[in-house]
């Protein structure tokens, strides 16, 4: 296994991610956001598993590309749940106290 493979690899997966974010930070709305939160996860997660099985790796390699993946994979889920999250909340109506309702 050449060391410029798996740069090219890495690369492949991490320009994806990286527009990706940028995306996330311009989104205007909440189901925008957990959109584009959920294509990273996948990107990710692709990038994951492609990693995983890459035939040659040596084992540092590997440990190191799997982490770099997981921490992208990470950040994916939690931006993705704390979207979701928000947007299911300006979806519910808030009900009124009983307090609120007798002022």
């Amino acid at each position: 296994m050449r060391p410029m493979e798996l740069i090219a690899a890495c690369q492949m997966f991490l320009v994806p991610a990286a527009i990706l974010f940028g995306a996330l930070a311009l989104a205007g709305t909440q189901p925008l956001k957990a959109l584009v939160s959920l294509l990273g996860l996948a990107t990710s997660g692709i990038w994951f598993y492609r990693l995983w099985f890459w035939p040659g790796l040596s084992l540092i390699d590997r440990n190191t590309v799997l982490a770099l993946a997981g921490v992208f994979a990470v950040a994916w889920c939690a931006a993705f749940v704390s979207n979701a999250v928000i947007w299911f909340r300006e979806r519910r109506p808030r009900r009124s106290s009983v307090l609120q309702r007798a002022a």
